[in-house]
């Protein structure tokens, strides 16, 4: 039902509120030590842990829920290592 409202152009009234400059990846010693652990993996494998960061961040917005960043980069990251 989500893809049917986005494809005819039906987005939440919230989602108008959404800035997703505003999302800045935590700065903690946790988060960076996360953030190096997959260099070996290729370029396009790592953005996947940046894009699920962001869309989570998107739809906690949306729903008005308030989510613990540095939790959530370091999961997002350890994701492809499993």
């Amino acid at each position: 039902m989500g893809r049917a409202k986005l494809a005819l152009g039906r987005l939440p009234a919230a989602a108008a509120h959404v800035d997703l400059d505003t999302f800045e990846v935590p700065d903690s010693k946790f988060a960076r030590a996360a953030e190096d652990a997959p260099a070996q993996l290729p370029p396009t494998v790592q953005g996947h842990s940046y894009r699920t960061w962001l869309f989570g961040n998107a739809l906690a917005t949306l729903d008005g829920s308030k989510m613990d960043d540095e939790l959530f980069v370091v999961g997002a990251v350890a994701a492809l290592l499993s």
